[in-house]
C-alpha cells in the first residue's frame, strides 16, 4: 500500500454473486482521496439519477480512509454511504472499530453492493477471495448471536463482522418512527443538531443528482 491507498475497490452484485474489482488509479485517488470522496465519486458516476434509494439497483459503500492501516490516532474509521431512503438526497454514516483497518488488509480500499439476493446471503471477505454464505440460520438473531455464529463457523475469532440487528429489518417507515420517538425520549438535544444539519445539507452534498 503507497500513498494511503491499496489502488482498488469492489463491486459486488449481491443478485447475480458477481464480483468486479476496479483499479481506478492514481490521478483518481488525488481527486477523490478516499473515504467519503471515494464513496461519493463511485456512487454518483455508477448510479442512475432518480432512483428509489431501496431499489435493487441502488448501491451501499463501505469506505475506508487514508490513513486506515498507519499507526495514525483516530484513523480506523470507514463511511459507509448510499442515497439516503430518508431524504432521497445523500446520505453517509461513520463508524469506527477495525473493520476499516481489516478491509485495507483484504485488498480494498472500499466495498459497493447492489442488487438483491434471492435469498439471505453473508460475505466472506479476505486476502483469498470473496466467498458467499447461505444466512437463512442468520435470519432473526441478534447481532451478538450472528457475529458468534460466523467467526465458529470461519474458526476466527478475530473476524470483524458489519451486521443488522432486528430494528434494521423493519420497514423504513416503522424504522423512522422508531428512531424520533427514541430521540425525542431519550436524547432531546439532538433534535437541535438534527435542525442544523438540515440548513447544513446542501453544503456538505456531493455536487450532482443521485
Amino acid at each position: 500500500m503507497t500513498g494511503g491507498y491499496t489502488g482498488k475497490y469492489c463491486i459486488i452484485d449481491l443478485g447475480s454473486q458477481a464480483v468486479e474489482t476496479v483499479e481506478p488509479g492514481d490521478a483518481f485517488y488525488r481527486k477523490y482521496l478516499s473515504g467519503y470522496g471515494l464513496g461519493a465519486a463511485v456512487i454518483l458516476e455508477r448510479q442512475k439519477p432518480g432512483l428509489d434509494p431501496l431499489s435493487p439497483e441502488s448501491y451501499l459503500g463501505f469506505c475506508s480512509g487514508l490513513l486506515t492501516g498507519t499507526k495514525a490516532f483516530f484513523s480506523g474509521r470507514f463511511m459507509v454511504v448510499g442515497k439516503s431512503p430518508l431524504t432521497g438526497g445523500w446520505g453517509d454514516a461513520n463508524a469506527g472499530g477495525f473493520l476499516s483497518r481489516e478491509l485495507k488488509r483484504s485488498g480494498y480500499d472500499a466495498i459497493f453492493f447492489t442488487g438483491k439476493s434471492v435469498s439471505p446471503i453473508w460475505l466472506d471477505i479476505t486476502e483469498q477471495g470473496i466467498t458467499f454464505h447461505d444466512a437463512t440460520n442468520l435470519w432473526g438473531k441478534d447481532i451478538i448471536e450472528t457475529e458468534r455464529l460466523i467467526k465458529d463457523k470461519i474458526e476466527d475469532k478475530w473476524t470483524q463482522i458489519a451486521s443488522i440487528g432486528h430494528i434494521q429489518r423493519l420497514p423504513i417507515n416503522m424504522l423512522l418512527v422508531f428512531i424520533v420517538f427514541v430521540v425525542l425520549v431519550e436524547f432531546p438535544w439532538v433534535i437541535f443538531v438534527c435542525c442544523l444539519d438540515c440548513k447544513l445539507f446542501s453544503a456538505f452534498c456531493p455536487v450532482g443528482e443521485i
